[in-house]
């Protein structure tokens, strides 16, 4: 069939990875250079098929149905995906990064979010360390335990927007509140966290309860372009953003920056933690993950996010990037997941497995392999002052 034979054709010349052993019916095709540790199996030529225009979702969809399977080291596989951009035709490359401009809605923002975030609560606490941040960690050992890379984490964005007792901060994005908490606890600071998502913020407004920290924990359950309608446009001595701009589409960047500016003060410290890439040339949305894990999500390269706080006159002074460190998070998350199997099927069934272990072992290796960036830029407000060197202890 001339379909097939494209397929594979188009996966035996542009294959940038170790190799692999592709099986379709009684046909055994190796690509990649040197000597095959991993199968892909396809069950029926139909799972193959579904490769020809998106090599990503087509493989995903046939991976969580059980209609392909992986035997040996599934990373071996993912190194060389990561690396083969040209299996993509061209022109759905092309009409990928057209997509990326599209703006969303904030309907749309607040559904997307929800079809991730407000899946349970239950769910989230089996695999995610016990502040429930769900983003990257810090490591500052290689034996470093989930939760003490999480604190160090939190820890280490506190410092760098130089966080003092008494200080108001706002955190566009909080998730469970693994930051606010962290802030509030030990910095003292009056928090307020931003989330579209009901359960996070339930979990978070009864934790603040349990700790009595109800006067200084804040919650908005809005989309972040609603912000001042709850704020009255107040302005924040700090204001962070962690794991969340991956969310807000290129589309929206202007007016993202101008909030941003708006709502931290002209003295004010700011931080913005975000997944990235360095490559041009990748669409930032993948169509397999925009379908279902991230919809709407899109990755930002370095220079859009210097460029869009640049425009609003603030100043980005600092910027680290902590790559390696979402690799090993991804890696923990993986492993927790894999610990809590019959719990996770039983909520959801296998199919919603396979998915989240490929979500998690991809990303993994995006970040080990590809072009997967973890960029944490420090931006000032136009009056605010700086020390001289990039010491950001207390």
């Amino acid at each position: 069939m001339f379909l097939h034979r494209y397929i594979l054709g188009r996966l035996k010349n542009n294959w940038n990875g170790p190799a692999v052993t592709l099986i379709v019916g009684k046909k055994e095709i190796r690509i990649g250079r040197g000597k095959s540790l991993v199968t892909v199996r396809f069950k029926s030529r139909w799972a193959l098929s579904r490769l020809a225009f998106s090599p990503s979702l087509g493989f995903g969809e046939g991976y969580m149905d059980g209609k392909i399977t992986v035997e040996g080291n599934i990373m071996d596989l993912f190194e060389g995906f990561v690396q083969s951009d040209a299996i993509v035709p061209t022109w759905i490359r092309d009409f990928q990064r057209l997509l990326s401009y599209l703006p969303i809605p904030i309907s749309g923002a607040v559904k997307n979010a929800q079809s991730h975030y407000d899946i349970g609560n239950d769910f989230y606490g089996l695999w995610l360390d016990e502040s429930r941040t769900y983003t990257c960690a810090y490591f500052l050992h290689e034996d470093d335990t989930l939760s003490q890379a999480q604190f160090q984490k939190n820890d280490l964005v506190c410092k760098k927007v130089r966080l003092e007792r008494g200080m108001t901060l706002l955190d566009i994005g909080c998730g469970w509140g693994g930051a606010i908490f962290h802030a509030a606890v030990h910095y003292g600071a009056d928090v307020t966290g931003v989330t579209p998502a009901k359960e996070q913020a339930a979990y978070i407004l009864d934790k603040a309860k349990q700790l009595g920290l109800q006067d200084r924990v804040h919650v908005i359950i809005d989309d972040w372009r609603n912000i001042e309608q709850h704020t009255k446009n107040t302005k924040f001595d700090r204001v962070i953003s962690i794991g969340m701009f991956e969310h807000v589409g290129r589309a929206q960047y202007a007016e993202f920056f101008a909030l941003w500016k708006r709502a931290l003060k002209d003295n004010g410290i700011s931080l913005l933690h975000t997944i990235g890439r360095k490559n041009e040339e990748n669409s930032g949305q993948d169509p397999w993950m925009r379908k279902y894990i991230f919809p709407g999500g899109y990755v930002p390269l370095l220079h859009e996010i210097i460029r869009g706080a640049g425009k609003e006159e603030l100043l980005a002074v600092d910027v680290e990037n902590l790559w390696q460190h979402y690799a090993k998070t991804l890696n923990w998350w993986e492993k927790n997941v894999q610990g809590h199997k019959e719990e996770i099927v039983n909520m959801f069934d296998e199919r919603f497995f396979r998915m989240w272990t490929l979500y998690l072992k991809v990303s993994e290796a995006g970040f080990i392999y590809g072009d997967m960036q973890l960029y944490q830029t420090v931006i000032l407000g136009k009056d605010a002052n700086w020390p001289l060197n990039r010491e950001v202890t207390k």
